[in-house]
């Protein structure tokens, strides 16, 4: 197991690029409205 989890991080060390993040605040927001269309016990979401 060990030598796996040391084979993946060398391998995922010279094959990883950086991204660009597009999951804004106003998503996270957004979020609890969404999820709560499935889950009755989601909070609703903050003030802005």
């Amino acid at each position: 197991m060990t030598e796996r989890l040391l084979a993946f991080q060398d391998r995922y060390t010279h094959t990883a690029q950086p991204f660009d993040w597009t999951f804004t605040r106003t998503d996270l927001n957004g979020l609890p409205t969404r999820l709560g269309k499935y889950d009755s016990h989601t909070p609703p979401p903050l003030a802005a």
